[in-house]
């Protein structure tokens, strides 16, 4: 169907006059002029010669081949303008727009196929009807005429979006574009092409819509979040997170997509470059330390994945950077962790069997000094059997050193442990360091964990010494200023190096994790926040004082025990208490022959006599047969199907009377406590003396 404007009854169509109908006129006219002004204008006397006849031919000749070509002419005409006119109809009644041509009364003069199956309406119904019938109401008619004439009247297109209604009241949203057209009788109307963009439109907010929720996501997640081209040269976005873990300006980035790496620690840069060079190649993982502009360095892991197109072309990079500070920190806890629980496994074993050569060494040393009467010699064995006591003594530090991380607290002298960790500091510090202790004698107990208070001295110690690069003095002062004020008071350990000192900056994060002023050379920001964290778990605090050229000092704080400690027993460790009297037999249980016969030997020449028993059923068999036997001492790891622990059980039920000693030369926290012993029982250290002995029988 075309459409037609000229007519009044479309837009397009062929003109009412053909070509021949044209022609034909042409012709008739001529040839009328030519007949009628020659028979008018020319004279009588001329007519009556014919002559005029030959003027007339020529004439008439001329308007025969001027209305030919005339009609040549419009055929062509004709042809040209109805094949243009088919094609607008065809791009017309083919489109999926609406297309309605509007007089300036707003009623529609011509309208598409797709208008009618948009809208609803036969096409027959919208031709003459108001514009109204398309839209929603009154208002929304008046508010769209309102905005759009007076741009068209200026000479500009009107585009908008509005509701518009179908014939069966339903509503959609339409895209209107409007445009002024003046047509060959000087006619103004009004071409309006509308598409229906309800499902577009709702596209289009549910994409901004999951945008936004994504920008929301992206912006408040602690990881940074971040988008490139494929070749990395710019950077398109990064989150607001990158300002937060790397301390520096997202808009840094955006000039120089390479400036995050200016952060990267130095020993890290070479493979973060070569995590950016191969982006648009693969998929990978990264992991690398930055140090923030105040020094404090963290761990991060950057993730980066590439975006395909339909045709499986990289046209972005994008990935995400996280903040594993506290995972590495974990997992470094749970190594280190892992690394002394293998080691005290490994010191444990040495452990006991080093203390039972010693209880060999010294036990026959103390023997030999029963015998010896000669003073020069009395002296070696003296001096040999303290070398033994020392060689306990730092089997015992080295343990305590190497123990697990869960605290055993107990009542401790701070004064007496720093001098027993003297030796071991002293070596670690090295010679140029002079080393000060400074503590009375008397000073309040404090319920710690042995172990992990020398590690802590420990590691000031070492910290004081890479202050100290040329050497100084390391003092190690122990007070209890609160004493006798009243309250529970408090012990105080202060250690105070000579050394570079600290500025105001750094000293405030000097106990933040993994700060750290040593970054490449071996720091791990970890030193003073282990201490730190230890004293927490033990209820108490930590202070640091320190000017640059002044040297440092740390200040351990620990809240002192409620009271005393219990009084050493020479060598024991009690479960319950038992009885105590005269034993007259002893049954030795022990698996090492030399410590079995050592032992014997002691026990013998304290008055007493010895069984010996091998294993753990050998003792069984002993105490049913030796019914004189009031004292047992059996070794924790006795050979046989019980242990000693079991074997005590067993040895009680058996005899409810037996003095029962469990003997081990096994670090102090692998030994079973107190209350899963049986009734009565009682732990002996190794390397057993004489004395102790002497004590328990």
């Amino acid at each position: 169907m075309s459409l037609r404007i000229d007519g009044h009854d479309g837009l397009t169509g062929p003109p009412r006059w053909t070509p021949a109908t044209v022609a034909a006129i042409y012709f008739t006219v001529s040839s009328a002029y030519i007949l009628l002004s020659d028979l008018v204008l020319m004279p009588d006397e001329f007519q009556a010669t014919g002559a005029w006849m030959i003027g007339v031919s020529k004439g008439l000749l001329f308007v025969v081949a001027t209305t030919l070509l005339l009609h040549v002419l419009l055929s062509r005409r004709h042809a040209e303008i109805a094949r243009r006119e088919r094609f607008l109809s065809a791009i017309l009644e083919g489109t999926d727009a609406a297309i309605f041509v509007v007089d300036s009364a707003r009623r529609i003069v011509a309208a598409n196929p797709s208008a009618e199956r948009i809208f609803g309406h036969p096409r027959g119904a919208l031709r003459g009807a108001s514009t109204r019938i398309l839209h929603v109401s009154d208002r929304s008619w008046e508010d769209f005429h309102h905005h759009g004439w007076p741009l068209l009247d200026a000479g500009r297109p009107f585009t908008c979006d509005y509701r518009m209604r179908r014939a069966d009241g339903t509503e959609f949203l339409a895209s209107i574009n409007v445009s002024l057209v003046t047509f060959p009788d000087g006619q103004h109307m009004a071409v309006s092409i509308l598409t229906d963009v309800t499902a577009e439109r709702t596209r289009e907010e549910e994409l901004r819509r999951s945008q936004a929720l994504l920008r929301q996501l992206v912006e408040h997640i602690d990881n940074v979040f971040w988008l490139s081209t494929p070749d990395t040269s710019k950077i398109l976005y990064v989150s607001p997170a990158f300002e937060h873990i790397w301390g520096q300006e997202t808009e840094a980035l955006y000039g120089d997509p390479m400036a995050f790496t200016r952060a990267v620690h130095p020993e890290d840069r070479e493979r973060v470059r070569s995590f950016v060079e191969h982006q648009p190649v693969r998929d990978q993982t990264v992991e690398y330390r930055i140090v923030r502009p105040g020094g404090e360095v963290r761990w991060i892991r950057d993730r980066s994945f590439r975006i395909l197109d339909e045709g499986g072309t990289v046209y972005r990079c994008a990935g995400i950077a996280e903040d594993i500070t506290e995972e590495k920190e974990r997992q470094r806890q749970l190594l280190a962790a892992q690394k002394r629980e293998a080691l005290g496994q490994i010191a444990g074993g040495v452990a006991h069997d080093f203390n039972n050569m010693l209880l060999v060494i010294m036990g026959n040393l103390e023997a030999a000094l029963d015998t010896e009467a000669d003073p020069r010699r009395r002296t070696t064995l003296e001096t040999a059997l303290r070398a033994g006591e020392r060689g306990a003594e730092l089997a015992a530090r080295l343990l305590a050193f190497g123990r697990a991380d869960h605290l055993q607290p107990v009542p401790t002298d701070l004064a007496d442990a720093i001098r027993e960790a003297e030796a071991i500091v002293s070596r670690a510090v090295g010679a140029r360091i002079r080393m000060e202790i400074r503590a009375r004698h008397g000073l309040p107990l404090v319920e710690v964990d042995r172990g992990q208070f020398e590690n802590a001295v420990l590691n000031l110690a070492l910290n004081a010494r890479d202050a100290m690069p040329k050497g100084g003095t390391l003092t190690f002062a122990v007070a209890a200023p609160g004493r006798g004020g009243g309250g529970a008071g408090e012990v105080h350990v202060s250690i105070t190096d000579t050394g570079c000192g600290m500025d105001e900056d750094v000293l405030a994060r000097a106990a933040e994790p993994f700060f750290t002023t040593k970054a490449g050379k071996g720091g791990s920001g970890l030193g003073l926040s282990s201490v730190q964290a230890f004293l927490r778990q033990c209820g108490g605090r930590m202070t640091l004082r320190s000017r640059p050229g002044e040297g440092t000092t740390v200040t351990l704080i620990f809240p002192a025990a409620s009271g005393d400690a219990p009084g050493a027993d020479g060598g024991s460790r009690p479960g319950r208490a038992g009885e105590r009297r005269g034993a007259r037999s002893v049954l030795v249980a022990e698996g090492d022959p030399l410590v079995a016969e050592t032992i014997r030997e002691m026990i013998e020449r304290l008055g007493c006599r010895a069984v010996l028993a091998r294993s753990a059923e050998g003792a069984l068999s002993a105490i049913r047969g030796e019914r004189d036997v009031d004292v047992v001492l059996a070794d924790l790891q006795i050979p046989g199907r019980y242990d000693g622990r079991d074997l005590a059980h067993r040895l009680r039920d058996e005899r409810p009377d037996l003095r029962i000693w469990l003997m081990t030369g096994q670090p102090e926290s692998a030994l079973p406590a107190p209350e899963v012993l049986p009734e009565g029982v009682r732990l002996l250290m190794k390397p057993l003396r004489r004395d102790t002995l002497q004590k328990i029988l």
